[in-house]
């Protein structure tokens, strides 16, 4: 079994940092819009919908992890189940390398990365 730098755990930490005053509500919300970027690279681009497959697993550690939501556990199960889990996780570990450098602001509840925001 590979290791991956970035554990549930240790993202959900990284969680508690950054986003101090993150709810379960905006974390759905949020797991709702990477889902939907995921969906759009599903079957279009493989290496854009493993990117954003990292992300919605971002998101549902975060969920599953901090907040204990059964959504989280389950959007878990799934990504566990894919034949394309390592490249996920493996995205993901990039993925969070790039994000721990990143400046976060919170717009309407939900956190963004400050590129990001309109």
């Amino acid at each position: 079994m590979k290791k991956y730098k970035w554990s549930d755990v240790r993202i959900t930490d990284w969680s508690y940092e950054v986003f101090a005053g993150l709810t379960a509500e905006a974390q759905l919300k949020k797991l709702e819009e990477e889902i939907i970027e995921a969906d759009k690279e599903y079957g279009v681009n493989v290496d854009r919908w493993i990117e954003e497959m990292a992300d919605v697993s971002i998101v549902a550690s975060i969920l599953e992890y901090r907040f204990r939501s059964k959504i989280g556990r389950v959007v878990w199960q799934y990504i566990d189940a894919l034949p394309e889990h390592d490249k996920i996780l493996t995205a993901r570990d990039v993925k969070m390398d790039i994000n721990v450098n990143r400046q976060w602001i919170n717009q309407d509840g939900v956190y963004r990365h400050v590129e990001e925001v309109d």
